[in-house]
């Protein structure tokens, strides 16, 4: 998993949030790290930002919903990420 993100002191004027899945990953410059979920988000408050940036950690240090949240479909992934970012 990778992480891009900035906050409203990097200039951040709207929220947002992207995700790429990637089922093969894909390859850093170490040619040994493959990342499957590359998460961008950017939030202007600071409790969002944390609350967040805690929640998609989560996801990193956990390898067995990174393989459940891998084995889903599209659709399944997409409502069961979307569930977890807003409660």
């Amino acid at each position: 998993m990778a992480l891009a993100h900035a906050s409203k002191q990097s200039g951040v004027i709207r929220d947002g949030l992207g995700l790429l899945v990637n089922h093969p990953g894909i390859v850093f410059s170490d040619h040994q790290t493959r990342v499957n979920f590359l998460f961008c988000f950017a939030s202007r408050g600071v409790n969002e930002y944390i609350e967040l940036f805690n929640e998609i950690v989560k996801i990193g240090q956990d390898p067995s919903l990174r393989l459940r949240l891998l084995a889903m479909d599209e659709q399944t992934l997409f409502e069961t990420l979307c569930y977890k970012f807003s409660s």
